[in-house]
């Protein structure tokens, strides 16, 4: 059983980005178990910005992906205690990246809750890391020592008895929501971020800051672009949206290497780009909607 898994695994590719491990390790353990994939790739699309970590982003939080797992796919998930982690059984666990040697720009160096796809076997935990084709083996000691400094909830995923007749076209998650305000809203809250960094009221250098929005803007285009290939009968919005990530992309990594930085071209794309994707989201007012 092992090998068929690790044969797919490594046949295959992760669907998004290093940053959003949750939705490559989710979309491993669908492609372990044989369910579609595309759902889950038009199903999740968000906007937001953390103020706490200063990142933003275009992928659902965890706890959006789960209840979408559960209801469309009709799979059991299950929050349980570290303790009790089941043999053969799969599991979502948060993992420290200092510790994880096989992330090297992480190791020794960061820590950031990381989730892998897990399941105990014996007196070991096998991990899987979609995005960074990472198979191995951690003692028990070992997997709760790197989960401990998070301590985030750990979920259980199984297969139900009887599996939902999964629908294989659905609206983006965030059409539901009141998403013109919360374009807005995340609109201003980065371009507020921008101007700290002009004004010289960041506690972080310049540039690690740059280099981590530059994550965040590709992470964002990535999400969009596999948004569009579960779609493919949309292609006008497609070529418009992805287009102009990757040119937002580009202007970014100009002003990275600019000795005197310029960010009003970087302001206005990245408004005007918003502005397309809300377009876009209004083209589902006639799209049947999710249960």
């Amino acid at each position: 059983m092992t090998e068929k898994i690790i044969e797919r695994f490594k046949a295959s590719n992760a669907p998004y980005g290093a940053y959003d491990c949750i939705h490559n390790a989710t979309a491993l353990w669908l492609e372990i178990h044989e369910m579609p994939l595309l759902p889950l790739l038009q199903y999740n699309w968000n906007i937001f910005y953390d103020r706490n970590t200063d990142v933003f982003g275009g992928n659902l939080p965890k706890e959006e992906i789960l209840l979408f797992l559960k209801r469309e796919y009709g799979v059991e998930v299950t929050e349980i205690d570290f303790f009790k982690l089941s043999d053969k059984k799969w599991v979502l666990v948060g993992l420290n990246s200092y510790h994880l040697s096989y992330i090297r720009d992480l190791y020794n160096i960061a820590e950031q809750n990381h989730y892998v796809l897990a399941r105990r076997l014996g007196e070991v935990i096998e991990i899987y890391d979609y995005y960074y084709k990472y198979h191995g083996h951690l003692s028990i000691e070992q997997c709760y020592q790197y989960w401990l400094k998070f301590s985030t909830s750990i979920s259980l995923i199984s297969v139900s008895e009887t599996i939902s007749c999964i629908p294989m076209n659905m609206t983006p998650e965030i059409f539901k929501k009141n998403y013109n305000h919360l374009y807005l809203k995340v609109q201003k809250e980065i371009l507020q971020s921008i101007d700290e960094i002009q004004n010289g009221n960041e506690l972080i250098s310049e540039d690690l800051k740059l280099k981590r929005y530059f994550g965040c803007i590709r992470s964002i285009a990535l999400n969009r672009e596999r948004h569009f290939l579960a779609r493919a009968d949309d292609t006008t919005y497609k070529m418009r949206i992805l287009l102009a990530w990757g040119l937002l992309l580009r202007e970014f990594y100009k002003i990275s290497s600019q000795p005197q930085k310029d960010y009003s071209k970087f302001k206005k794309m990245l408004m005007e780009v918003f502005d397309i994707e809300r377009e876009y989201l209004a083209t589902f007012i006639n799209f049947p909607s999710n249960n």
